[in-house]
């Protein structure tokens, strides 16, 4: 559904759509997001920079003689034989991640009733992270699904080629506004077993959705990815979903059809909010068993103030 009167004129298109210009000149301000870019990535994936265990993003640098306090699992146990003297691996940071954004278009992401569309919310962060995954070395690429048949998607490329890519599917799926025949609309599920396609073991994945169109094996498909790679996602909700209104008649569309609901029904009031905190919740348990994070960003604030907030627990207020 879309909130009647969302734009304050027939050619103002603020919250409601995003263009590829804007989204390229959010780069000043990913900068602002933390101190180091570094930060920002560590916090949304962990294990990005702790990856020694499972062998993905370090390289091989040296084999020394083995200190107290070293990770006894790579001793090198070749040159420790041939040596007599215990020896152990080290291992350096790779300089660069592959990072894919996966980014929902489906038709309840393109509502809002305060500060902007679902859909425009997660473009915008989408946006800004993938600048601070290319101002951290990184290369970024995406997936963009539900607003048709088809997943639109392009792998990681480096530097700011690999953001305008990104963009440029954000500013289509924007555009189109969640279209293709009902029925016929790729879901989270579907994106998810095509990126397992696409992806390189030891990626960074960040899926930017409200969750509601997860399709089915969604939670098998995401449970895959995780095993090689580290995954976090990032729920986009409204304040509307969260606590409908206590009174007043608000007018409601899905595009083709209106209607007025009562704020003063709180049987209905109760159950609009509840649909919200069960997937709310539903999804949460499905990321804590993949051991995968899970963040929350609402549209009635700046994006940037509500990453910091979900990401550091500073900035604006929710």
């Amino acid at each position: 559904m879309k909130a009647a009167g969302f734009s304050s004129g027939p050619n103002d298109f603020r919250g409601v759509r995003v263009t590829s210009e804007e989204l390229l000149r959010l780069r000043g301000d990913a900068a602002r997001l933390a101190p180091k870019a570094a930060d920002t990535v560590s916090s949304l994936f962990p294990g990005a920079y702790r990856t020694l265990i499972r062998g993905r993003g370090l390289d091989f640098e040296e084999v020394r003689i083995y200190h107290p306090g070293d990770d006894y699992r790579v001793l090198d146990w070749r040159v420790t034989a041939r040596t007599g003297k215990l020896h152990t691996k080290v291992f350096h940071e790779e300089r660069e991640h592959n990072v894919y954004f996966v980014v929902d278009g489906s038709p309840s992401m393109h509502f809002g009733t305060r500060g902007a569309y679902k859909f425009v919310a997660a473009a915008r962060a989408a946006a800004l992270l993938a600048w601070v995954a290319v101002d951290n070395g990184d290369k970024a690429g995406g997936m963009v699904f539900g607003d048709g048949a088809a997943i639109h998607e392009q792998g990681p490329f480096a530097g700011a080629t690999g953001a305008a890519h990104l963009f440029g599917m954000l500013e289509l799926a924007s555009t189109r506004g969640g279209g293709g025949e009902i029925g016929n609309r790729s879901a989270l599920s579907s994106a998810l077993q095509a990126l397992r396609r696409l992806v390189r073991p030891g990626s960074l994945i960040l899926v930017v959705s409200d969750f509601l169109n997860r399709g089915a094996d969604f939670e098998r498909h995401l449970n895959r990815l995780a095993r090689n790679n580290d995954v976090a996602g990032l729920v986009v909700s409204d304040p509307l979903e969260r606590a409908f209104p206590a009174d007043g008649l608000y007018p409601v569309s899905d595009g083709e059809r209106s209607l007025w609901i009562d704020g003063g029904d709180n049987d209905f009031a109760k159950a609009f909010s509840n649909v919200f905190t069960a997937n709310r919740e539903e999804i949460g348990v499905v990321f804590r068993k993949a051991r995968c994070r899970l963040f929350d960003l609402g549209t009635e604030q700046p994006v940037l103030d509500g990453l910091r907030s979900a990401l550091f627990g500073i900035g604006g207020e929710r």
